[in-house]
């Protein structure tokens, strides 16, 4: 970087690097509330829902093993 593109930017670094900080300290936040919502909620109510309406289906069992090449 040649001496007059880092004159050029010296008065912005403090700026742009506060800048940064606050929208990474944003996101961050963001994600962090995201994740303990999430952890509170244990999903059941959405399974007996499921249940109830007939969405589950049970998985029918492999009865035997399933070799595609002999």
């Amino acid at each position: 970087m040649s001496p007059a593109l880092k004159r050029a930017r010296q008065p912005f670094a403090l700026r742009n690097a506060l800048t940064g900080t606050a929208i990474a300290a944003f996101a961050v936040g963001v994600w962090a509330y995201s994740i303990s919502a999430v952890k509170q909620d244990n999903f059941d109510d959405i399974d007996a829902e499921a249940n109830a309406a007939g969405l589950i289906k049970k998985q029918p069992r492999a009865s035997h093993y399933y070799a595609p090449f002999k």
